[in-house]
């Protein structure tokens, strides 16, 4: 499941989610954070100037060129619960600015925030 867009300003986000299907399956995370990213991001080919990994909270995040556009991004993934050998669901993103400009601080922080699972509505 994901969502794509790009906002009235420009800035360009992909949100997605992957759960297990069942308490039996689980989701493992063996490639970094650099590669989950580009396995995700729609010009994941062109993917340049990936930072070290960082932290946010409960969230690893990394900054990156985005080598078709030459936007800066960020992109992060966010593990569910342990389960069997990996986890219940990984939750992630990627939010790039506008041509020209950087994603600040508390762009990165509000973004990483807002992706959040919403308890189920019974």
């Amino acid at each position: 499941m994901g969502r794509v867009g790009t906002s009235r300003d420009g800035y360009y986000a992909h949100l997605f989610l992957w759960e297990a299907q069942n308490s039996f399956s689980y989701l493992s995370t063996d490639e970094t954070t650099a590669d989950f990213v580009k396995g995700i991001f729609e010009y994941g080919k062109s993917v340049a100037q990936v930072s070290p990994v960082a932290r946010y909270k409960d969230a690893d995040y990394v900054s990156f060129k985005d080598g078709k556009a030459g936007r800066t991004c960020i992109g992060f993934r966010r593990v569910g619960r342990p389960q069997r050998g990996g986890y219940d669901a990984l939750t992630g993103g990627i939010l790039c600015a506008p041509l020209g400009k950087t994603i600040t601080d508390a762009e990165l922080s509000v973004f990483i925030d807002k992706a959040q699972l919403q308890p189920a509505v019974r």
